[in-house]
């Protein structure tokens, strides 16, 4: 294992550090820079001939109209475009971000969300995702350890698919606040 210090602004500092790299897992800064630093990710990748990316990205990327879900669509397409094996992994919002809120929650009894109050969503536990992730990968290895030579479908049956990961139970966001009004 290395690590490279990077500069998302900095392309060659992006190639440097993929320098040799076959497979990468990529999450979006969260930041407003997001588009231009995954773009520029995907451009070292592609230049350092990057074979394949798995990339959590956010559910609603293909659909929806909010600025924050596009960015994420467009550094979706540049991978798809770019990068020969791919999965996508449209991740609903993650339990474990609630605390982010906690303050906004105990101060103004609000809770700060890209939809309406009226609107369901399905949050989807953290570790769950790493579980995905995870399987993702050792299909990735077991499937490039029996043909190293090979960088076609790498990734098996998920090989250029895109998933959505939700959790088990739908809620509003008026509900999310009254529980976490009630255990501050």
């Amino acid at each position: 294992v290395r690590v490279e210090k990077v500069d998302y602004e900095d392309v060659t500092t992006l190639e440097r550090a993929l320098h040799g790299v076959s497979y990468t897992v990529m999450f979006m800064e969260m930041d407003e820079r997001r588009t231009v630093f995954g773009k520029n990710l995907v451009a070292a990748m592609k230049k350092e001939r990057v074979n394949s990316c798995l990339m959590v990205s956010i559910r609603g990327a293909g659909s929806s109209r909010l600025p924050s879900h596009q960015a994420y669509r467009e550094v979706e397409q540049e991978i798809e475009k770019n990068i020969p094996n791919y999965v996508i992994l449209r991740k609903a919002c993650l339990s474990q971000v609630f605390l982010f809120w906690s303050h906004s929650v105990e101060e103004r009894s609000q809770f700060p969300m890209a939809m309406d109050q009226d609107t369901l969503s399905t949050h989807v536990d953290l570790i769950d995702v790493v579980a995905v992730i995870e399987a993702i990968t050792i299909e990735h290895f077991r499937v490039t350890s029996q043909r190293p030579d090979s960088i076609v479908d790498c990734f098996g049956e998920h090989t250029n698919k895109i998933y959505t990961l939700a959790g088990p139970k739908q809620t509003h966001p008026r509900d999310i606040v009254q529980i976490l009004n009630e255990s501050s």
